[in-house]
């Protein structure tokens, strides 16, 4: 029988979030989700520097919005924690749905389909491979996560379309913070010899940082990190934390580049030596959200070149 989850919506007023929060979080639900239009547009707007567009079912879906959501198993003993959840919120009511624990894996599957891109590359994932490619088209298969990786990003199109128009048969590509590895895929395939360096190599046993940093970067969720620096030029992607966070109000606020560079004066060392997760400066890729274990650094080599030599092999077979 597959495991079963019931999503749990509390529709509030949005003067009352804080307090409901308060209380989900006393009774001890510690994984919210709160939806409020007006932290949407308030965030957007403090943030537009950072922001090419906003997805227009994601503005649609936030209209109006102001609830809270968390999640219980669908079960007797998720219908007790729900009841203990909800104890001194008696005057809301909540809204559930039944979900397979399948459904949040795999449904998203069936809306990916085969993307062309440029006038050479099509992306397609493993689980339609077999199926007949356009003329004139190099296949790119690929599992992709959830969130990113899949080539549906105008960014990671415009990299594509990129690689079309400058690669060469022979050249190299460093392709740093490679995530699924679609643009270091796709240079092989267009001709390139292909190296990915990036954030899988600091959670390496032999990697010299603190074990502090390299278990925050196994916690992380490919969400978790952030990037700094974009208002002087100078962008750097870290992991959230206090200190990125106290960063960026200093960059809203109009902070110059001698100013943030004081303040960040030190914070890559406390991270590496110290252990600091707070007030040190974590960088690393988007694609800590998938790193699970500090592994030796020939496994994690080997596994790259591994992977690497199955790319070709499959790219050899589709000419």
């Amino acid at each position: 029988m597959d495991d079963r989850w019931l999503e749990v919506t509390l529709p509030v007023p949005a003067d009352r979030l804080e307090r409901v929060c308060d209380i989900l979080t006393a009774n001890g639900m510690a994984g919210l989700v709160v939806e409020e239009e007006g932290d949407f547009l308030r965030f957007l707007e403090q943030n537009r520097q950072y922001w090419d567009y906003v997805d227009e079912g994601l503005a649609q879906r936030m209209k109006g919005a102001s609830r809270v959501k968390f999640y219980v198993p669908d079960s007797e003993q998720g219908q007790r924690q729900l009841r203990q959840y909800l104890a001194g919120l008696e005057e809301y009511e909540p809204q559930t749905v039944s979900l397979r624990e399948e459904d949040w894996a795999t449904s998203w599957q069936k809306y990916y389909q085969p993307i062309p891109v440029g006038r050479r590359v099509y992306i397609v994932p493993d689980w339609m491979r077999g199926q007949a490619v356009p003329e004139g088209r190099t296949p790119l298969y690929l599992n992709p996560g959830l969130t990113f990786g899949t080539g549906a990003h105008p960014t990671t199109q415009l990299c594509l379309e990129l690689l079309e128009q400058v690669l060469r048969p022979g050249d190299r590509v460093l392709d740093l913070g490679c995530g699924s590895g679609i643009l270091a895929i796709a240079a092989l395939a267009l001709g390139a010899c292909g190296v990915q360096v990036g954030t899988c190599l600091l959670v390496s046993q032999e990697c010299p940082i603190h074990d502090n940093y390299k278990q925050a970067i196994l916690k992380a969720k490919d969400s978790d990190t952030t990037v700094t620096g974009r208002s002087v030029n100078a962008p750097v992607r870290i992991l959230k934390n206090q200190m990125s966070r106290e960063y960026l109000k200093l960059e809203r606020a109009g902070a110059e580049r001698m100013e943030l560079e004081k303040f960040t004066l030190g914070s890559l060392r406390r991270a590496v030596f110290d252990g600091d997760v707070k007030t040190g400066s974590l960088m690393c890729g988007q694609t800590a959200g998938l790193l699970h274990e500090i592994r030796p650094l020939r496994t994690i080599l080997e596994e790259l070149c591994s992977g690497c030599r199955d790319t070709v092999r499959r790219l050899a077979e589709e000419v």
